[in-house]
């Protein structure tokens, strides 16, 4: 006979989405959820009833809130990148039209 291992593995409660493998890599709708439940009841009762430690809620609430504050960074950066392309537009056709001005009224000194 030959024996196989298999890993242990921490399973969700019912309607919490469904790990991904190995025993700490759980699926993102898992952490939502988790994460919703500890915003309901507390960390340390969610992390109770899901059988995790709360240190792992409080690093899942962390990295939540630094992607979501990484987003807002990025859609500030978007509007100014969209704003300096508008006034560089804008100074592009002031330019042109001053180079015009330019030729027009050096021809008229001739």
């Amino acid at each position: 006979l030959v024996a196989v291992l298999v890993p242990h593995r921490k399973t969700p409660k019912v309607g919490l989405g469904v790990q991904l493998s190995g025993c700490s890599s759980y699926s993102q709708a898992y952490k939502d959820e988790a994460l919703a439940l500890a915003d309901r009841v507390g960390a340390s009762a969610a992390a109770r009833e899901l059988g995790l430690q709360p240190s792992q809620l409080y690093q899942w609430r962390a990295k939540a809130q630094q992607q979501q504050s990484a987003s807002a960074r990025e859609q500030t950066l978007a509007e100014e990148n969209a704003r300096l392309k508008r006034q560089l537009a804008e100074k592009s056709e002031e330019l042109e039209i001053a180079k015009k001005a330019a030729v027009y009224f050096a021809k008229s000194l001739k």
